[in-house]
């Protein structure tokens, strides 16, 4: 009666280590088969990067420019509307794409005229900022200004070259800062061929600054914010903040 009981166990457990077998051999086989599936993911899904222009025409596969979403320029009768420059080009394991603003439409709403900033969209834009006839009051900056301002400058962070000669366009180039009326008119350059810029902020309600570094030299410069005329320069001079 023992040996028979013995043997009723000794099944039990064999059947019960076959089944615990069983469940984490599928168990393994799923959870491999998702981690799997992850990664050819992974590897084959469309790569989308922002702010670099591709100049290698062998590496493009498509090229469009398409306009992107409008923006009210505050306080005006204009909108703003990017143009973007969309690359894609096929990598061996995946696609990628690349979607870059090159130009700007000003878009006067009241008569439906409109004008681009620039001649042509070899360029890219990393930025752009709008200057008023007054600062805000509020000392919180995400809070909205209760008076009405009015705008009187946009300036911009340009790249306008392959600097550093890798084939394509990104932050990673020299950048230059322009200045435009909010209507797109006068363009022109502030500052040109930066390595970094530091800063650029409307700092009164008459100027604006733009601080950056060029040519191992960090350099600043105040404009008038109604004209964007030179008020003063200088350079930040750092050999009294390094210790000997």
């Amino acid at each position: 009666m023992a040996i028979s009981d013995d043997n009723r166990f000794f099944k039990f457990l064999w059947r019960l280590n076959a089944l615990l077998i069983a469940f984490f051999a599928v168990l393994g086989l799923l959870v491999g088969t998702y981690v799997l599936y992850e990664i050819v993911k992974d590897k084959t899904r469309n790569r989308s990067v922002q702010n670099v222009v591709n100049l290698a025409p062998d590496a493009v596969e498509e090229e469009k420019f398409v306009l992107g979403v409008p923006q009210e320029v505050e306080g005006s009768d204009y909108l703003k509307i990017p143009l973007n420059r969309v690359q894609n080009y096929g990598m061996e394991y995946y696609s990628k794409s690349a979607d870059s603003e090159v130009n700007l439409m000003f878009f006067n709403i009241k008569d439906g005229s409109s004008r681009w900033l620039m001649p042509a969209n070899a360029q890219l834009i990393l930025s752009d900022q709008m200057l008023f006839d007054t600062v805000k009051s509020s000392d919180r900056p995400w809070e909205k200004n209760d008076v009405v301002r009015e705008p009187l400058r946009i300036i911009y962070r340009v790249i306008e070259h392959d600097s550093d000669a890798n084939g394509r366009m990104s932050a990673g180039d020299k950048i230059s800062v322009f200045t435009s009326n909010i209507d797109g008119t006068g363009y022109s350059p502030l500052v040109e061929s930066a390595d970094k810029i530091l800063m650029t902020n409307q700092t009164t309600d008459e100027q604006f600054m733009v601080m950056y570094n060029k040519d191992g030299q960090s350099l600043y410069q105040v404009f008038s914010v109604r004209d964007a005329k030179p008020v003063f320069n200088g350079k930040i001079d750092l050999k009294d903040a390094v210790p000997n």
